[in-house]
């Protein structure tokens, strides 16, 4: 009896021990309308759920993906970010959703792909001055940088993946817990940053990424101008915009990293 339970616990750490794991691209965004189009679009999907949250596996252009609705504003996002990367570990993160211009030049349903983030609302307010704080690594004390950067060759393949075609832009994103709609704040952002566009959860994002070294990229859609229009013309174009990501995203996932 003895030898055959042996050999059964044997048998189960061979087993486990020679089973492959899956090497996930983990898709994220922030509410329903920024995944719908690509969990449409996954083949074999189960849902698997992790403290209430719903995690999408299944396959994109063949490739194993994992897809996140991680709430709107920065702690939901560094929350469900957090635990992706902990059951997960995926070999990267895309971040995908909408975000308000910044940049003058910028129209709805333009591409903003991220390179540098900051929280705009991290810091200290005296009297009309507004002085940004680096947030700390928590695991040293040191100070992450103010500006965290995506993955230096995720954004290196997007650049040669989508040079040269029209409406993509490469540039900084600001973050805070606030929906934009003032004109004199966005040009704050602008003059301040250099931000192309604002939104709700890049940089919390880009921080959790970067304390648990995950590459991550984040490609976001332009909805609106974040100016004092900008709640009508949010809602009026947040799903076309939303739904123009997925044909990069799919070309994400499906070249090598050169």
């Amino acid at each position: 009896m003895k030898k055959q339970l042996w050999s059964i616990i044997l048998f189960v750490i061979i087993f486990c021990g020679c089973k492959k794991k899956t090497v996930y691209t983990a898709i994220v965004g922030a509410m329903p309308e920024e995944i719908e189009v690509i969990s449409q679009e996954l083949e074999h999907a189960t849902i698997h759920y992790i403290q209430n949250i719903p995690f999408i596996e299944g396959e994109l252009q063949g490739e194993p993906v994992v897809i996140l609705k991680c709430g709107v504003g920065k702690v939901n996002a560094a929350i469900s970010t957090t635990l992706l990367i902990d059951h997960y570990s995926p070999e990267k993160i895309i971040f995908t959703g909408i975000a308000g211009a910044v940049a003058s030049q910028l129209k709805p349903e333009d591409i903003v792909i991220g390179t540098k983030f900051i929280q705009h609302d991290l810091g200290t307010q005296k009297k009309k001055l507004f002085k940004v704080w680096a947030a700390p690594n928590i695991a040293t004390g040191e100070e992450h940088p103010v500006f965290i950067q995506s993955d230096e060759q995720l954004v290196k393949k997007s650049v040669s993946l989508l040079k040269g075609q029209p409406n993509i832009y490469w540039g900084n994103i600001a973050t805070g817990d606030q929906f934009i709609a003032d004109s004199a704040k966005k040009e704050y952002l602008f003059k301040h940053y250099h931000a192309l566009a604002v939104d709700m959860e890049s940089a919390a994002i880009a921080q959790v990424c970067l304390q648990f070294k995950t590459p991550f990229i984040i490609i976001r859609s332009i909805s609106d101008h974040a100016n004092d229009n900008a709640e009508t013309t949010y809602f009026f174009n947040k799903k076309k915009a939303a739904h123009k990501t997925l044909d990069i995203i799919k070309q994400m996932i499906s070249t090598e990293v050169e």
